[in-house]
């Protein structure tokens, strides 16, 4: 649909990222050039990076975002010193005001004096707000701490943690949307340095996977270094530890970026979106595996969160916690697969990871640990085989592992994911293997799809107490006004 707007009206600006006027959703077709303009009693940070200074005194507006010293040269000594002063006092509140503030304080140092476009500024101090919740527990504070603030101050010297910075910063973006309407979201990056490479309206779908694409070329890059031991000890901790929180950054990149929907053109399950995570995912994972123990006594440890329940935990809260998805799974097993059979062992371990993910999303009140059961279940080459092979019970298991996971994981947001793509396939293949029983296999199917279908319907995220229950009739607990959580929106 074509609108013609006054030529006063025509930009109308949405804000991308809370509390941030800089990054702006803008319509393509209206986006202004870029006026090129640089001032000559700019600041000595602006004319040293060449770019326009907003004359704003005692800071102009780049000092004031990045921190830095805003030193006027042309002014009177006095002047200049009592400006500097100032400088100096504002620095110094914005980095007693939190975690965030005080790592990129760290970023945009004197002695850090890098070329980052606006834009990328941006994506960094993005991922300051969202970037230690995603990755780690906010209750422990060592591996909050070094999500949150360790892992950005690499940026300045490690290329793969920066482009996996941006990466996971554009697809958390983007989470929000549907893939066709991601495909439309430009990037206005306003006052921008004409000698910059970045064009100055940017297709955020279009740069999310430039700066993915990079990362998985610097990650492939890292590897081989590490295979051919061609570095020392010290060298070998950095680069391991890089390539540790590259993966892990990346990871959460291809989760979260919103797909197109292409169910109707896929036909077999190896060429789902799932299967090629976790084909390329597990290959990663158990690439530095057997380097993991060294990685943990090294200044990398946080990038191993803990995921073990204290036993007296575990057997308080869960000695005798029945979960309906794993408990019925298991009956399924030792009614429906021979003792005899190779894959019972496989189908069981499977099975264990999907509840201890279970267990620790419980217990620790975080989602994320949910789609853990994916990544685990990445490195265990038999069940991606069956998988591939499309085995039926290695699918059931995946099908009740995503749709927990789409269900409860609220930080995939978006309803075009990995998971997603998995269970609109499941049903389609379900319904034609078991269409004498309108579609499903059993009770439980039909039950945890339509709790599915009941959470894609609400605005607010589901109480993980009832987790427990998933595969019962939705229905019961809807009447009963229990299912929403007090803790998520």
């Amino acid at each position: 649909m074509d609108h013609k707007l006054p030529s006063s009206t025509r930009r109308n600006y949405i804000a991308l990222i809370p509390k941030t006027n800089e990054l702006n959703i803008v319509s393509h077709e209206f986006a202004p050039n870029p006026i090129k303009k640089r001032s000559r009693n700019g600041c000595t940070n602006c004319k040293r990076l060449k770019i326009k200074c907003s004359e704003d005194k005692p800071e102009c507006e780049y000092c004031i975002q990045t921190g830095k010293h805003c030193i006027y040269l042309n002014s009177e000594t006095s002047k200049a010193k009592k400006n500097q002063k100032l400088a100096i006092s504002n620095q110094q509140k914005r980095t007693d005001t939190g975690l965030s503030n005080k790592s990129l304080q760290k970023i945009n140092s004197a002695t850090c004096q890098l070329d980052i476009s606006k834009f990328e500024l941006q994506l960094l101090k993005f991922y300051l707000e969202f970037g230690g919740s995603f990755f780690s527990l906010e209750t422990s504070s060592k591996y909050y701490s070094f999500w949150c603030d360790d892992v950005p101050k690499l940026w300045c010297s490690s290329d793969v943690i920066k482009y996996a910075l941006y990466s996971v910063s554009c697809a958390r973006l983007l989470a929000n949307y549907g893939y066709d309407t991601s495909k439309e979201i430009y990037i206005e990056n306003e006052n921008q340095d004409s000698t910059s490479a970045m064009p100055f309206t940017i297709t955020l779908n279009d740069q999310a996977l430039k700066y993915l694409k990079k990362t998985l070329e610097m990650i492939e890059l890292y590897q081989l270094l590490i295979d051919g031991q061609s570095v020392d000890s010290k060298e070998t901790e950095d680069l391991l530890g890089q390539l540790a929180i590259a993966t892990k950054l990346s990871v959460g990149s291809k989760v979260i970026l919103p797909r197109p929907k292409k169910i109707k053109e896929i036909t077999k399950v190896k060429d789902l979106s799932i299967i090629e995570f976790m084909t390329t995912t597990g290959a990663s994972l158990q690439c530095f595996d057997k380097y993991s123990l060294f990685l943990k006594q090294s200044k990398y440890s946080g990038v191993f969160e803990p995921e073990a329940i204290p036993i007296e935990e575990y057997n308080r809260k869960f000695n005798n916690y029945e979960i309906v998805l794993v408990k019925h799974l298991e009956y399924y097993i030792s009614q429906r697969i021979s003792a005899s059979d190779d894959s019972q062992i496989t189908y069981q371990s499977a099975i264990s990871k999907l509840e201890a993910s279970c267990f620790q999303t419980l217990y620790f009140r975080y989602t994320i640990a949910l789609f853990r059961a994916v990544v685990h279940l990445s490195m265990d080459n038999d069940f991606v085989n069956l998988l591939k092979e499309e085995d039926h019970t290695a699918m059931k298991i995946m099908f009740y592992i995503c749709c927990l996971n789409s269900i409860f994981h609220y930080q995939s947001y978006q309803r075009d994911g990995i998971q997603n793509e998995f269970l609109e396939f499941y049903i389609k293949y379900s319904r034609e293997k078991f269409n004498e029983n309108e579609g499903w296999e059993d009770d439980i199917d039909k039950n945890a799809y339509e709790w599915v279908i009941a959470r894609s319907k609400s605005d607010r995220a589901y109480s993980l107490d009832v987790l427990r229950y998933v595969g019962e009739p939705v229905d019961k607990f809807l009447e009963a006004g229990i299912l929403l959580s007090h803790d998520h929106n």
